[in-house]
């Protein structure tokens, strides 16, 4: 009894299987090992344990085979355990089928001559290293306005392996709406395997700022949108309807863009483009946005007039026709650049006769120290569509005339324009993108009456709208212009 609980304790700490008949037991410590291709392990030893208790007093012949091919074996595949001992014995095994597949590998025991066989079986498993190992992105690199995206890990056809990612994951695939560099390690019985893949974070682009102008039968119509990787957005403009082809530069239309921003100049607007809507869309790799539509022409303006009473400053203007106007905002500057509004007047919405409007600012003598004023119309349609009137410069009191009469380019790029004062003095010229942006300031000598002045320009000044102002004491003079390259 004694013995018989002896090696019973010793089968069940040995082995995982065991099969017994006549006087010997036929065991083994692993019965799904791994053989690989390439790297670790490309030829295993696979050991079987024959326990013979010496009862028939002969020892037990064994043999080692793959019924089900696909292995190659290798040292002694036939012998003889003594009797009554432990005997271990073993074979090298390497892979000859296919990778990936699982194949039979057997050792078979019998006694006395080849009498009552029993058999132990091995499920070997043909693998191979995980490398190269690469990372699959069916969802693209970019995380779109904070929406997961999933990385998969891709192994050779075949190969199994474990997972550890960077992330403290052991899947074979995650899921990040997070910029950053992303690895994932591969491990099996063959090898280690490597790959890593950058992910950036991006969101749809959105239109913040849209500003639509005419005036001199000319529309400006200039956008900006956000980018906030700086991965890029394309801006493309579109007359009528966005599903239009895109307008490019050349005939009526002037296209300039930088990261951010765009603006769009029709000329001839009438007759060509009158009562037409364009549209603007930023597109990145996340998606697009349409602005909304700026009407060309959405008010003819016949004019747009002030003068100073002494009292007040008195505003005069006509349109011709009225295409869903909502109503005008008059807008006040004290230098020509920074407007507010001060009074808003209803529209006709939409009117094919002459109208006149008119509006008296009576606080204007309360800035007679300044000696002009500068006034704008916006016009704002009934789906919040807006365009801009020129500037309109009001001398107060007893101010001499100072204003810019005209400006021009020259065949070189330069800017020249004529300036209207009163007297001899030094001033300042000032030049400014219509965001407010100064680009260049320099000194000129002012002489009495109409002068004419040039100021050379940058050659990586882009195509666009710009204002030119001169100052000198109190006095400013403000004119907007279009640069197109």
């Amino acid at each position: 009894m004694k013995t018989t609980f002896l090696l019973s304790a010793f089968l069940l700490l040995f082995c995982q299987y065991s099969f017994g008949q006549a006087d010997y037991v036929l065991k083994a410590f692993n019965q799904t090992p791994t053989v690989c291709i390439s790297g670790s392990n490309t030829t295993i030893t696979v050991e079987a344990v024959i326990v013979d208790d010496g009862s028939n007093g002969a020892p037990t012949d064994y043999q080692w085979f793959a019924p089900s091919g696909g292995l190659a074996l290798s040292g002694p595949l036939t012998g003889s355990a003594p009797n009554n001992a432990t005997t271990i014995v073993a074979v090298t095994v390497s892979a000859a089928g296919t990778l990936g597949s699982s194949y039979i590998l057997r050792c078979q025991a019998t006694h006395n001559g080849g009498m009552d066989p029993v058999d132990l079986d091995f499920l070997v498993t043909i693998n191979d290293q995980p490398s190269p190992t690469t990372i699959a992105t069916p969802d693209g690199t970019e995380s779109c306005d904070g929406i997961k995206i999933e990385l998969v890990t891709q192994l050779p056809a075949g190969v199994t392996a474990g997972y550890s990612w960077n992330t403290g994951e052991t899947s074979s695939s995650i899921f990040t709406n997070t910029a950053g560099t992303y690895s994932v390690t591969t491990n099996n019985a063959c090898g280690t395997g490597f790959a890593s893949q950058a992910i950036t974070e991006e969101v749809t682009p959105a239109i913040s700022t849209t500003t639509c102008t005419n005036a001199n039968n000319q529309l400006t119509f200039e956008v900006s949108a956000s980018d906030n990787d700086n991965a890029g957005i394309t801006f493309t403009f579109h007359e009528d309807d966005t599903a239009n082809p895109p307008l490019t530069n050349g005939g009526d239309y002037s296209i300039t863009t930088t990261a951010t921003t765009a603006t769009l100049i029709v000329s001839n607007v009438n007759p060509n483009h009158q009562g037409v809507n364009f549209y603007a869309k930023a597109t990145n790799s996340c998606g697009e946005a349409i602005s909304l539509a700026c009407l060309a022409l959405p008010i003819e303006l016949e004019y747009f007039t002030g003068r100073y009473t002494g009292e007040a400053v008195v505003l005069d203007w006509a349109t011709a026709t009225e295409t869903d106007n909502d109503y005008f905002s008059i807008e006040r500057s004290t230098d020509g650049l920074n407007f507010k509004e001060i009074e808003r007047i209803e529209g006709a919405g939409t009117s094919y006769f002459t109208l006149k409007y008119s509006y008296t600012d009576e606080e204007a003598p309360l800035y007679k120290q300044v000696g002009t004023l500068y006034y704008r119309l916006k016009q704002t349609d009934y789906n919040g569509s807006f365009s801009y009137s020129d500037v309109l410069a009001v001398q107060l009191g007893d101010a001499q005339a100072f204003e810019i009469d005209r400006i021009t380019l020259s065949a070189s790029q330069e800017l020249q324009f004529s300036l209207q004062s009163a007297r001899a003095a030094e001033a300042q010229i000032s030049l400014y993108r219509m965001d407010g942006s100064r680009l260049l300031t320099q000194p000129i000598a002012l002489r009495k009456g109409v002068q004419s002045y040039t100021v050379a320009l940058s050659a990586e000044l882009a195509s666009g709208l710009y204002l030119l102002r001169v100052e000198s004491g109190a006095q400013t003079a403000v004119k907007k212009f279009s640069l197109s390259r």
